[in-house]
């Protein structure tokens, strides 16, 4: 296995091999289903590493470690850490978004129980993922543009629900309703990994959603 100190070349200076494409300053995009499954398993190891030691403390070797990835596989796909952050907040952003854009196509045919539990089913099931993205973002200025699309594209579709909920809502109220429930759906992501106040605390901000969506929003 190269060493990190070799394996840390200009991502021009790296060759390509194989069926991957030529390495670019933002690294390979895998074409194939092993280079996909290897750059999943990747992300997956950066997140969980960011989450435990923080970003500056994660070295690139400690990643390929984790992901079972040899260090100059782990630098074609990502030559810099940087990167890897950037692929982890944009893999958070998307999945988000496709989550929440499907949860608003069936908002209006939802019941407003329905709608909560599947609001809040999915914010837990964000949560590791939220995790990682909050230390890539709160500490550091890292993706500072990717962090405001992430940001700005969330808040959308969660207005996006709000206006299926209650098409006749002017768009300021739309807006002021939409940055209240994303607030309420980050605090039961927050409190989901907690194995002795989290079911209950989920339990509330069932209830509590529950609540803002029949009176605040339905019935607006």
């Amino acid at each position: 296995m190269p060493s990190q100190k070799s394996s840390e070349q200009k991502p021009s200076e790296q060759k390509a091999s194989g069926k991957d494409a030529p390495v670019t300053a933002e690294g390979v995009e895998p074409k194939r289903q092993r280079g996909h499954i290897r750059v999943a398993a990747i992300l997956q190891a950066a997140s969980v590493l960011f989450v435990e030691q923080g970003f500056d403390a994660v070295t690139m070797t400690e990643i390929a470690a984790r992901s079972q990835t040899a260090i100059g596989s782990l630098y074609r796909f990502f030559p810099t850490k940087e990167i890897l952050a950037d692929a982890l907040l944009k893999r958070f952003g998307e999945r988000v978004d496709a989550e929440l854009t499907a949860v608003a196509k069936d908002a209006a045919l939802l019941s407003v129980d329905a709608l909560a539990d599947a609001l809040v089913d999915h914010a837990m099931a964000w949560a590791p993922d939220r995790a990682a993205a909050l230390v890539l973002i709160e500490p550091r200025n890292i993706g500072g543009a990717l962090r405001e699309t992430i940001r700005d594209r969330i808040l959308s579709r969660v207005g996006d629900i709000v206006a299926q909920i209650n098409p006749a809502l002017p768009a300021e109220a739309v807006k002021t309703k939409a940055r209240l429930l994303q607030q309420l759906l980050k605090l039961a992501a927050a409190n989901s990994g907690d194995s002795q106040k989290g079911p209950e605390l989920v339990a509330e901000m069932r209830a509590l959603i529950r609540l803002y969506l029949a009176n605040r929003i339905a019935a607006a």
